[in-house]
């Protein structure tokens, strides 16, 4: 069962272009998902050694019905190749992309990357299973680290 209780923004990667004389820079899309669910999970494992590894994980679950504030799914193959105006009207998730726990601000020069990933609990999208057609409970699994 899907307890879709939190809110998590999306951040999808993208090239952007400079206007000369500056150069090509990476841009963020940003997108507010309301009624998400997020998942922190440890998992501690001794070796013969008698060593404890802790690997931490996060998952993400997105009900097909959230709400997106208007912006519609599209496969990141299809989003990879919109123009970046375009890339603003949707949303996908895709390996590299960032999911904050709450709503974060917009990624610009006066509020980088690095300041978000300080402030908010995120994670680092590692992959997506698409379950936004199956007829029980459609959804998006993510999985980050």
């Amino acid at each position: 069962m899907i307890i879709a209780k939190h809110t998590v923004t999306i951040f999808n990667k993208y090239a952007a272009t400079g206007q000369p004389p500056f150069p090509p820079s990476e841009g963020w899309n940003r997108t507010v998902i309301k009624f998400a669910q997020w998942e922190d999970k440890t998992d501690r494992n001794m070796t013969t050694s008698g060593i404890t590894h802790i690997d931490k994980h996060i998952r993400v679950f997105i009900p097909k019905n959230s709400d997106t504030g208007g912006k519609e799914f599209i496969p990141p193959s299809e989003w990879a190749r919109l123009p970046n105006d375009q890339k603003l009207l949707f949303w996908t998730i895709q390996a590299d992309d960032y999911i904050a726990l709450g709503e974060a601000p917009e990624i610009d020069s006066s509020y980088p990357m690095a300041t978000m990933r300080s402030q908010f609990r995120n994670c680092l999208v590692k992959t997506l299973n698409d379950l936004s057609n199956q007829p029980v409970l459609p959804h998006w699994e993510i999985a980050g680290i």
